[in-house]
């Protein structure tokens, strides 16, 4: 068993006997509520001793990884980890040697992220607002595309759709 601070609602296996953990930090102190999220990586090649190797508190808040493992990014061949939270994407290197590294908080003009992908060299954030795309490497924003705005219709009765023209046929069809 391992004693922790908080909890991991999401583990994801990330190679090398590790596992990443999603989930509320919990202090030692007096609190017995959750402070906010925070992500763990266990060593787990030993599985009758597993350790906690490294921690880092994301902040108040909770991720919607926690419970949504769509939510979650772990891209293996940087050990880049994006987590959501507070409507912002967080980025994170993280490794053995050095536990987690802060890369950045992507934001979006409007709207709060929820998923993150990689497209060969680009990190794509998705929100409720449009799509994002940054540099992989340095995170630097490469283009936002906003999703259209849904039209809303005035108040009262809903208007009867136009009807068709009546089409015009060759002579001699019907």
């Amino acid at each position: 068993s391992v004693e922790l601070e908080g909890y991991s609602s999401y583990l994801h296996p990330i190679g090398d006997g590790l596992l990443l953990g999603v989930g509320q930090d919990v202090p030692t102190t007096s609190q017995t509520e959750p402070s906010g999220s925070e992500l763990s990586l266990f060593d787990v090649s030993n599985l009758a001793d597993p350790t906690e190797i490294a921690h880092v508190s994301l902040g108040a808040g909770w991720s919607n990884a926690e419970s949504d493992s769509h939510a979650f990014l772990y891209w293996p061949q940087t050990g880049l980890v994006v987590v959501p939270l507070n409507g912002k994407a967080y980025a994170y290197h993280v490794s053995r040697a050095n536990g987690f590294q802060l890369l950045g908080a992507l934001a979006h003009p409007t709207g709060s992220i929820d998923r993150s992908l990689v497209d060969r060299s680009s990190l794509i954030t998705v929100s409720d607002g449009g799509v994002q795309a940054n540099d992989l490497s340095t995170l630097a924003m490469l283009g936002w595309a906003p999703f259209p705005v849904q039209q809303t219709l005035p108040p009262g009765p809903i208007p009867s759709p136009t009807p068709l023209p009546t089409p015009i046929l060759p002579q001699g069809k019907s």
